[in-house]
Formats: structure tokens, C-alpha cells, sequence
């Protein structure tokens, strides 16, 4: 009878990172149990489990049994120790894109990736400003807000108004790509009965769902209770902040009889802004004179990076992909397009081809949809492909960190 043999594997839940030459990563994708490793020998012997000719195992020699670091990771379920009359084949994930922009020439790796349009999978479409015109300052806060929670390529001066036949031939153009949703920014009062029907109608005739961001306040909520009660299909997210006269209660209290429901969403400038509500969504702006209150409410700390698993899967697109953009597209007023959380155009409505045109320059020149957290300042980080992808916050505000380690 053939005697079994102690074998170190690998498991397929270990995702392992080399940060560089002397740090090495492992993370447990089922647990979030990790651990950092600097030790040169153990590094070397991970490093070799991962080779194609050891197939995720080797043979745990008595040796190993007198690492500590070793042991950890084994403790830690980050390595296994099986018994087998034969070897173990183990299925390491790995990450073999073969249209990876980054591998070969860029060219012919954009050549082969077939229809491009079809990676647009989002749109934000800027009509109007969303809000009724007040002092500069408050107006200038507010843009501040709307570029870091929905349109980072808002300027200060896009006082342009897009007509609704400019609206009509995006969403014509939109039929040759992913959109199922469509996010219109506007103010209420341009948006008539007339117009609302006809931008129904379209996106009902392409299959694609509206939904409208703009502010609520007490002169406008009788306006978004009857679009509540007649447009059904459009989906809205209304905003205030402490600037809106907006009575909630009263708003709650009507749009209480009605089936469609909207989403309210409150900016926060400040700890004083902070309402206790579960009907309410706090969305904090940035603001360098409350650095406190985005570290207490919206900085990541290691509990918060490791208090839900991370999976496999979510591992691997991080590497390459900014789940948080990718496939968006922002179109303003003016008709110039961005990619989303991009600083710069990308194209125009009025050219032929503006959509095929923005992938391509936006695939090319990464604004936004690939910069992952190993592109920026956190690419030294033991975390970098567990956080969540890098937010348009951290797009604008570049030398930001946003979490406390």
C-alpha cells in the first residue's frame, strides 16, 4: 500500500499580490483573513507553489515545519497542509486577459476587440443645472457636490441648456451600445409635461429606463408629485441640502399615497448636516475645511476594508478595471462627451462618430475607467486590490487618501 504524503498547497481562495520584490500579499477570499509577508524564504516559497510545474503544491518537507511564518499562514487557512497518495492539482486563479490593453502593442490590441461602442454601458446626461440659480457661492458649492457624487467634468460656467432634439438623437445614438439605463441631470422646471412624455416614449422604444437627478424644495414638490404620479417609469434621486427650504415631513406625507417612490439624497457640508433618517441618504462633499467629517464618516479604516469578503472575482477586476467608471459616459450641455470621472473631452455629439471615438480615446489615454489603486497613491498598498474601486472623489482630489491605516 502506497503511504500518503503531507503536501503544502496553495488553495484557490488565497489570492496572493506581489506588491514588490520583498512584500508579498495573501488574502483569504472567503474569510478576509490576510497577512503581509516580508520573509524572503517564504516569499521565494510561494512564489514557487504559484509555478505552472508545481500545479499549486509541493511537498511539506520537515524544514518547513520550523517556520513560523509558515505556520501563520497555514493557521490562517491562507495555505493548506493535505495527506495524498498522489499529488494535488490545484486550479490557481489566474488573471490572462488576452485583449489586455497593457500586454503587446496598443494598437493591435485595440484592432481585435471588436465592436468598442459596446463596452458603453452608462450614460450621464447633463440638461440643465439641476438646481434654481442662487448666490455664487452656494451655486459654486453645489457644482462642487454634483462633480463629486455624479458629473466630475461639470464646469462653473455650463450655462448651456440642451434642447430636446439634441436629446432625441443621443438616445437614438445610444441603440449600438450596452445602456439599459439613462441619467438625466436637470433641473425640474425645463422638464415639461411634453418633454417628459417624449423622453418616455423614446426610451421606451430602445428599452432603455430613465432616471432624473435634480434638487427638491418646496417650490418644485408639488411639480415632482404629479411627474411621480404620471411618469411611473421614470425613476428619480432628489437632492437638498442646507441651503433648500424643503419641508421633508410635508414631502413624505404626500408622496406617501403615491406608488412610485423617489429616492431622497441629502448633501453634507458639515457634521451639522447630518439628519437621523432611513428614508434620507447622506452624501458627504469633501470640503478641506472638514477634513474630520469625511475621516469620521467616509474614510475607509482596516475593519471597513475587511468586514465583507472581497471575492475572487472582484479581486481580479479591480487589477484592471475602475469598476466605479468603466463604461460610463458624461455628456454636458455643451455636447462635449468625457469619460466618466474624466477631466478632459474625449469628443463631441456633433462629430459622426462621437461614441466610438470616446472609447477609443478613453481605452487609449485612461482617464478614468482603468486608473486602479495600483496607479495611484495606494500603490504600495497591502489593500489595494480588496478597497473598493477609486472613487471620482479621489479622480478629483488626486493627493487624497481616503482611508485611515
Amino acid at each position: 500500500m502506497n503511504k500518503k504524503t503531507k503536501w503544502l498547497i496553495l488553495p484557490p481562495h488565497t489570492f496572493v499580490d506581489h506588491i514588490n520584490a520583498s512584500k508579498l500579499f495573501l488574502y483569504n477570499t472567503e474569510t478576509s483573513s490576510n497577512h503581509l509577508i516580508t520573509d524572503d524564504e517564504t516569499i521565494s516559497l510561494i512564489i514557487e507553489l504559484q509555478q505552472s510545474y508545481n500545479l499549486g503544491s509541493k511537498i511539506y518537507s520537515e524544514e518547513g515545519s520550523c517556520n513560523v511564518y509558515l505556520k501563520e499562514l497555514i493557521s490562517r487557512d491562507l495555505l493548506q497542509l493535505v495527506e495524498a497518495k498522489e499529488k494535488p492539482i490545484v486550479f490557481l486563479p489566474i488573471l490572462n486577459l488576452q485583449r489586455d490593453l497593457e500586454k503587446g502593442e496598443l494598437s493591435y490590441r485595440l484592432s481585435i476587440m471588436g465592436s468598442k461602442t459596446k463596452f458603453i454601458s452608462g450614460l450621464f446626461l447633463y440638461i440643465d443645472k439641476p438646481f434654481v440659480p442662487d448666490l455664487a457661492n452656494i451655486n459654486n458649492i453645489r457644482i462642487n457636490a454634483i462633480r463629486q457624487s455624479l458629473l466630475y467634468g461639470l464646469t462653473d460656467d455650463c450655462e448651456l441648456i440642451m434642447g430636446i432634439e439634441k436629446v432625441k438623437m443621443i438616445f437614438k445614438s445610444l441603440a449600438i451600445t450596452s445602456i439599459s439605463i439613462v441619467d438625466i441631470i436637470s433641473s425640474i422646471s425645463i422638464l415639461t409635461d411634453a418633454n417628459l412624455s417624449q423622453l418616455v416614449r423614446l426610451a421606451s422604444n430602445y428599452g432603455y429606463k430613465i432616471r432624473i437627478h435634480t434638487f427638491i424644495d418646496n417650490n418644485n414638490t408639488d411639480r415632482v408629485l404629479k411627474i411621480m404620479a404620471q411618469h411611473k417609469s421614470i425613476e428619480l434621486s432628489l437632492y437638498f441640502d442646507r441651503y433648500s427650504e424643503f419641508d421633508y415631513q410635508q414631502f413624505s406625507s404626500k408622496s406617501s399615497k403615491i406608488t412610485t417612490q423617489a429616492s431622497l439624497i441629502k448633501y453634507v457640508y458639515s457634521a451639522l448636516d447630518f439628519v437621523d433618517s432611513d428614508n434620507i441618504d447622506m452624501l458627504p462633499v469633501y470640503r478641506a475645511d472638514e477634513v474630520q467629517m469625511f475621516r469620521d464618516n467616509v474614510f475607509l479604516t482596516k475593519q471597513d476594508i475587511l468586514s465583507n469578503c472581497t471575492s475572487m472575482k472582484e479581486i481580479m477586476r479591480n487589477q484592471k478595471l475602475n469598476a466605479t467608471c468603466f463604461g460610463i459616459l458624461d455628456i454636458l450641455s455643451n455636447g462635449n462627451v468625457y469619460p466618466h470621472g474624466g477631466r478632459v473631452p474625449v469628443s463631441n455629439i456633433s462629430n459622426k462618430n462621437y461614441l466610438l471615438e470616446s472609447v477609443t480615446s478613453e481605452l487609449v489615454n485612461n482617464q478614468s475607467w482603468r486608473v486602479t489603486r495600483d496607479k495611484n497613491n495606494c500603490s504600495n498598498c497591502q489593500y489595494r486590490f480588496i478597497c473598493p474601486p477609486v472613487s471620482l472623489l479621489e479622480l478629483q482630489i488626486e493627493d487624497i487618501k481616503a482611508c485611515i491605516l
